[in-house]
């Protein structure tokens, strides 16, 4: 009976050691889980935001392409956008090859 007392105190040390390392590491875990939570729904919504504008583009609308290039949507297709860069200057670009729009509000007012 004496030696099971003795495993029994020689194992506690541990098992209290093994608690105190959880209780230390479960407050980063849920740290980094969160962090990870926002950066994947921040990610979400720009991608959704993108989407959206996309999909929303019509003839006529100036945009700017991934390259810098300024130019007026002449045609629109299922997988590409073709670009009026110049007179009479088309390129064909793939639909993520979209930076941006063109507010030409914008541009008026800063003139």
């Amino acid at each position: 009976m004496l030696n099971a007392i003795t495993i029994a105190t020689a194992n506690a040390p541990e098992a209290q050691g093994s608690q105190n390392f959880l209780v230390t590491m479960v407050p980063f875990a849920v740290i980094i889980i969160i962090m990870i939570w926002m950066t994947s729904r921040g990610q979400k919504k720009q991608q959704q935001k993108r989407q959206q504008m996309i999909d929303s583009l019509q003839r006529g609308q100036r945009v700017i392409v991934a390259g810098g290039l300024y130019g007026k949507i002449a045609e629109i297709k299922d997988q590409s956008f073709l670009v009026e860069i110049a007179d009479s200057v088309k390129i064909e670009v793939a639909k993520f090859g979209i930076s941006s729009v063109v507010d030409d509000n914008a541009v008026e007012n800063k003139k």
